[in-house]
C-alpha cells in the first residue's frame, strides 16, 4: 500500500502547535499560582513580623509614657474656665480689633518706623499715626488688656480622623493683638506710664501664652515668635521709662512661667500622636496617602510590598518618640540631635515620611526664644537691682546673690550661663547664639535669626541714655497714608 502524508508513518514526531500552548499556559498558570502562592506566605510572614514590631514599639510606648495616643493626650489636657482662657478671650479680641491689623504694609509704616532705636522718643507723626490706628479700637484695645491677667489658655479642637485636616485657629487671630498691644505699650511709656506699658506687655505675653499646651507645632511656632515680639516690645518700654519694683518684679515672674513651660515637648508629642492617629485611620482605610498629596506624597509603589505600610509605621513612630526625648536634653544639646533624627526620615518611596517634621528648625526656633526670654527675664532682675542700688551688677551672680534670680539662667547654645556686659550707655545681657561664639553682646533683633556673629539677649540703658531725642520727621508723599 502506498503511503499518504495521512498514513501514521508520516505524521510529525512533535505534538501540534496547539496542545503546546495549552501546556505552555497550564505551566504558565500553575508557575503564577505558586508564585502567588509563596507571595502571599512570604507576605504573610512579613506582615505578621511587621506586626509584632509594632506592637512591641506600642508597648515600649505604653510603659514609658501611657498618654502617647491623641485621645489620651487631649483627655489630660487642663480644663479651663471660661472666664480664664485666654484662648478665647484672644479670639474675642481679634474679631472685636476687626481683624488682621495691616500696620506694617504701608510705604509709610517704613517711613515713619524703620530703624526707629529703642532710647529714640517717638516724634509728632509717629505718635499721630498711632493714635489714629488705636482710637477707633479703644473699646477693643481695652478687652486685650485684661489678658495680662489671663496665663492659661486652650483652643476648642476638633481633631479630624486622620489629624493632619483638622482646622486650627487662624493665626492671624494671635497675630492681631501684637501690633495693638505692642504700640499700645510704646504709647503708654511715651506718655510716661511706664507701669501701664508693663501691663500692655504681659497682656502680649499672655496672648501668645494662649497656645497652651496645644500638640501641634505650628501653633507652638507662632508662640515662639510672640516671645520675640515681645522682648523687643520690652527692650523699648525699658529704654523709654523707669518701671516700678512690682512692675518688674510681676513681668519677671510671668517671664520665669514662660520659661518653664515645655512647648517643643508639647508640639513634639502632639506630632507623634498625630501621626499614629493618621497611620490607624490608613490602615482601616478611613484614609489614604492622597490626603497628604499637598506634602508631595505620590503613587505609593512600596505600598505595594506587604508590610511595608506597617514597618514605616512603626519605623517612624520611633523616631518621633526620639525627638519626645530629644526635647529633655540640654538645650545646648539638642542641635546635634534632632539634626542626627532629621537625617533619618527621609526614605525614597515613603510618602509616610511627608507627616513626620524635620524638626531642627522649629527646635531652632525654641532655643532662640529661650534666649530671648532667660536674657529678658534676667533684664527685670538686673533693672531691680539698678533700682536699689543705684548702679548696675557687676555680674549676673550678683543677682543671685541679692535674691532677684534663684540661679543665672544657662545658655540655650553652649555649657555655661547667659553672660553680661557692661557698655558705655548701659548693659547687655546675652546668649551666644546660632554660632556659639561670644560676640561681646552685639545684639540685633533683625539678624540673629541665623546669621554669624551676632548674639541673641536684651539690652538696657543707663537712665541718663534713655529718652534721646525724636528721629527727624519725614517728607510724606501724597500715596503715604
Amino acid at each position: 500500500m502506498q503511503n499518504t502524508p495521512d498514513s501514521p508513518q508520516l505524521r510529525p514526531a512533535f505534538p501540534k502547535p496547539r496542545s503546546r500552548l495549552r501546556r505552555w499556559l497550564a505551566r504558565g498558570v500553575l508557575g503564577v499560582a505558586i508564585l502567588a502562592v509563596l507571595a502571599f506566605g512570604i507576605g504573610a510572614v512579613v506582615t505578621f513580623f511587621a506586626d509584632a514590631d509594632l506592637t512591641d514599639i506600642y508597648a515600649k510606648l505604653d510603659r514609658d509614657d501611657p498618654n502617647w495616643r491623641l485621645e489620651d493626650l487631649e483627655a489630660h489636657r487642663k480644663e479651663l474656665p471660661a472666664e480664664e482662657n485666654s484662648a478665647l478671650h484672644v479670639l474675642s479680641t481679634s474679631r472685636a480689633i476687626g481683624g488682621l491689623v495691616t500696620w506694617r504694609s504701608s510705604q509709610t509704616y517704613g517711613k515713619l518706623f524703620e530703624n526707629l532705636p529703642p532710647q529714640a522718643r517717638l516724634n509728632f507723626q509717629q505718635r499721630k499715626y498711632l493714635n489714629e490706628r488705636l482710637q477707633s479700637r479703644q473699646k477693643a484695645l481695652a478687652e486685650a488688656r485684661k489678658l495680662k491677667d489671663m496665663p492659661e489658655g486652650r483652643y476648642p479642637l476638633a481633631y479630624s480622623v486622620d489629624f493632619i485636616s483638622t482646622l486650627l485657629p487662624n493665626r492671624s487671630d494671635l497675630w492681631v493683638n501684637y501690633d495693638p498691644l505692642k504700640w499700645d505699650a510704646t504709647l503708654r511709656v511715651d506718655a510716661g506710664d511706664a507701669d501701664g506699658a508693663m501691663e500692655a506687655c504681659r497682656a502680649l505675653l499672655n496672648a501668645y501664652r494662649s497656645v497652651g499646651d496645644e500638640p501641634f507645632l505650628t501653633m507652638q511656632y507662632v508662640r515662639y515668635f510672640g516671645q520675640s515680639a515681645l522682648v523687643e516690645t520690652l527692650e523699648r518700654v525699658l529704654a523709654q521709662g523707669q518701671p516700678s519694683e512690682g512692675a518688674l518684679k510681676e513681668m519677671q515672674r510671668a517671664l520665669a512661667g514662660e520659661i518653664a513651660e515645655p512647648t517643643l515637648w508639647y508640639a513634639l508629642r502632639g506630632e507623634r500622636a498625630g501621626f499614629h492617629r493618621f497611620m490607624t485611620a490608613q490602615a482601616e482605610g478611613k484614609t489614604s496617602a492622597a490626603a497628604v498629596a499637598g506634602k508631595g506624597a505620590g503613587f505609593d509603589v512600596f505600598g505595594l510590598v506587604p508590610g511595608h505600610n506597617i514597618k514605616e509605621h512603626g519605623r517612624l513612630l520611633l523616631l518621633l518618640n526620639e525627638m519626645v526625648e530629644a526635647t529633655k536634653l540640654p538645650l545646648h544639646e539638642q542641635e546635634a540631635a534632632f539634626a542626627a533624627i532629621d537625617a533619618r526620615i527621609g526614605v525614597v518611596g515613603s510618602w509616610q515620611a511627608l507627616l513626620v517634621p524635620k524638626a531642627s528648625g522649629v527646635a531652632g526656633a525654641y532655643r532662640r526664644a529661650q534666649a530671648l526670654l532667660r536674657s529678658a527675664m534676667t533684664a527685670m532682675a538686673a533693672e531691680r537691682y539698678r533700682l536699689a542700688h543705684k548702679d548696675w551688677p557687676k555680674t549676673l551672680d550678683d543677682l543671685v546673690a541679692a535674691k532677684l534670680l534663684d540661679a543665672v539662667p544657662d545658655d540655650p547654645f553652649v555649657v555655661g550661663p547667659i553672660k553680661l556686659k557692661h557698655r558705655a550707655d548701659g548693659i547687655t545681657i546675652y546668649s551666644f547664639g546660632f554660632d556659639r561664639v561670644d560676640n561681646d553682646g552685639n545684639i540685633d533683633h533683625e539678624r540673629s535669626e541665623r546669621a554669624v556673629g551676632f548674639d541673641i539677649g536684651i539690652r538696657l540703658w543707663n537712665v541718663s541714655a534713655r529718652r534721646q531725642a525724636p528721629m527727624p520727621t519725614v517728607t510724606m508723599d501724597a500715596k503715604d497714608k
